[in-house]
């Protein structure tokens, strides 16, 4: 037979098992957002804030918490609107439990004077009380961020670069700039919003946009600059003023030299050198380019500090020329330097002639074969558009060598010999003839046909 003590301690059991399931249903059908029996509505919501904005036709709405649920937890919020003072809309899910503030459409007409109005509740289960209507208008913008003026890229201009408003007061933006080129402030004007460029990706987007200004000349002036942001709602205050100073003008473009023909006893080499105008100019003309040379004998690039730099033309005008020509001297490879320069400045570019000749040509008379003469050298250092061939050049002691032109036509090496070699091989044998005397060169030409100039001469004797 059981024990008083153990039966009560069965009962006591089977009544705690029975009231954890009583407990995990109502658990469950508070989860399942069910009301309690005895529960209210919450209180009403306090409406502390409307503002318009940020985004356009937008206005930003915060709020407080009931300060009674009602018994049970707050859902959800609904909001509701009105336009103009007119008639309320249809209940609309606002946001969670956690919700303080929210952003929410307006659709009153997009001119001053106009804006919505906003009733927001809680919810628990049963709807809470409708918040006061609280609304406003719509509002200027607020203040954008001039960040920087940066004179050109062209004559006569300059570019603009600014923060945009965070806040649009709800309406579209537009933004205007006043100028003052040292004869005073200019009313101001629309930036036309195509000419605006966005970029994103920082922390805020960044706008610019190309202005006109008439820049003065005389260094270090330039352009001040202020801008608004407007809506329909009306403008904002001025922003701080930026200075387009006017500027040396960037690097010429492209530069770069291509030979036309070599004298094939001297080893000249004539070249043409081409480049283009600076993209940037500062905000004033370019009005010089000044070009300078330098050859290096093993076919290697001049540093921009080499001491072999010198000028080979002055050019002038209004826009200067962006072509020179140029004798490279013999066996070398001609590097050019253009300075674009104007009222402010001048900034500089090096190209060098290409493709470019081989170098170190050495001639040794083979003891093995009968009068073949053995030659080697060092291969380009610039192949050019790809890589062509190179061509072998011989001209007899008893001939005029100082005579004879490398060009695309053949017949123009006479009285040298031209013979165009195979392969990417930096040795050749050429039959010169027992106890005679030949002169060797050494020339390049790419795969497009372009001549690269030629090597040192050398002689050699057959044995």
């Amino acid at each position: 037979m059981q024990t008083r003590w153990a039966r009560r301690q069965r009962d006591a059991i089977a009544i705690a098992s029975r009231l954890i399931v009583a407990v995990g249903l109502c658990f469950s059908v508070v989860l399942a957002g069910a009301v309690r029996a005895d529960a209210s509505p919450p209180a009403a919501v306090d409406i502390t804030l409307v503002l318009a904005g940020p985004t356009v036709a937008a206005m930003t709405v915060t709020w407080t918490p009931p300060n009674s649920t009602g018994g049970n937890p707050i859902a959800n919020y609904e909001y509701r609107s009105q336009i103009d003072g007119g008639v309320f809309g249809p209940t609309t899910p606002l946001g969670p439990s956690t919700a303080r503030s929210a952003t929410l459409p307006c659709a009153a007409p997009a001119t001053a004077a106009h804006g919505c109005s906003y009733e927001v509740r809680a919810n628990n289960g049963l709807p809470g009380a409708w918040s006061t209507a609280v609304g406003t208008t719509w509002a200027p913008p607020s203040l954008p961020t001039l960040g920087r003026a940066d004179a050109g890229p062209t004559a006569g201009t300059a570019v603009l670069r600014w923060r945009p408003s965070k806040n649009t007061g709800g309406l579209p933006v537009s933004y205007e700039y006043e100028v003052n080129d040292g004869t005073g402030w200019a009313p101001p004007v629309t930036i036309d919003p195509s000419s605006v460029t966005i970029t994103t990706g920082g922390p805020w987007p960044v706008a610019e946009a190309p202005v006109p200004c008439s820049l003065s000349s005389t260094p270090p002036a330039g352009c001040s600059y202020l801008m608004l942001a407007a809506n329909a709602a009306g403008p904002t205050l001025p922003t701080g003023t930026r200075l387009a100073r006017l500027r040396r003008p960037g690097p010429s473009l492209a530069v770069q030299a291509g030979t036309t023909l070599v004298l094939l006893g001297s080893g000249m080499a004539s070249q043409t050198v081409t480049w283009q105008l600076p993209d940037n100019n500062g905000g004033t003309a370019v009005t010089r380019n000044k070009v300078f040379l330098c050859s290096t004998a093993n076919g290697l690039a001049c540093a921009n500090s080499s001491r072999n730099w010198t000028l080979l033309t002055d050019l002038t005008g209004s826009p200067p020329a962006t072509t020179a020509s140029a004798t490279c001297p013999a066996n070398g490879r001609c590097g050019y330097e253009v300075w674009a320069g104007n009222a402010i400045g001048h900034s500089w570019a090096i190209g060098y002639a290409a493709p470019a000749p081989p170098t170190a040509l050495v001639a040794v008379a083979d003891p093995s074969v009968t009068g073949q003469i053995d030659l080697s050298w060092f291969a380009t250092v610039d192949a050019g558009t790809t890589f062509g061939h190179y061509v072998l050049f011989e001209c007899g002691a008893t001939q005029s060598c100082q005579s004879g032109r490398w060009t695309t036509v053949a017949a123009d090496a006479a009285p040298w010999t031209r013979i165009d070699l195979s392969g990417t091989a930096t040795v050749a044998s050429f039959a010169c003839g027992v106890a005679a005397t030949c002169m060797f060169r050494v020339g390049y030409v790419d795969a497009a046909g372009n001549i690269g100039g030629v090597s040192n001469s050398t002689t050699a004797t057959g044995q």
